[in-house]
This record gives structure tokens, C-alpha cells and sequence, in this order.
């Protein structure tokens, strides 16, 4: 059963995947919520950057991403490109 909370929350962050132009996706832990972000967010046309320094367990993040950096410097010039 879906509480009140939940749908504000789910809501909440799909609302700022409909608004962004490029989503930055940081890799450090599994999350559900950054699985499907990435989904809806490929799926509308975004650009999709994975920002993970280190390597990743699984192919499902690079699979949805356009980019894949491994430093804040990569990060901030792979989104220049972006924008």
C-alpha cells in the first residue's frame, strides 16, 4: 500500500528528472530510486552522466548512461559538453 509519503517523495524527484537536461548519476551504493531516474530519464531524451571513481559491480548504470567519468574534473567538463 503506498503511503502519502512515498508518492510525495517519488513524485518530488521525478519531477526534477522531467526538468533536468542532463542527470548526473552517482554511483557509490546500489538505489532503487537512481535505477528507475535513470530509466525515465533515458527514456525522455535526457543525457545521462555516471560519475563513479571506482568500478562498478554491475553493467545496468554504463548500459543507461551517455558518459562515464571517474573524476570531478571529468564530471565538470563532460557536462560543459553537455549544456
Amino acid at each position: 500500500m503506498r503511503t502519502n509519503y512515498q508518492k510525495k517523495i517519488v513524485e518530488h524527484d521525478l519531477e526534477f528528472v522531467k526538468k533536468a537536461d542532463v542527470l548526473i548519476i552517482l554511483v557509490d551504493m546500489p538505489s532503487f530510486g537512481t535505477a528507475i531516474e535513470s530509466f525515465v530519464a533515458k527514456n525522455e531524451g535526457k543525457k545521462i552522466i555516471l560519475f563513479s571513481p571506482n568500478p562498478l559491480p554491475t553493467p545496468w548504470p554504463l548500459y543507461f548512461s551517455d558518459f562515464h567519468v571517474k573524476s570531478k574534473a571529468e564530471l565538470l567538463e563532460t557536462l560543459k559538453k553537455c549544456i
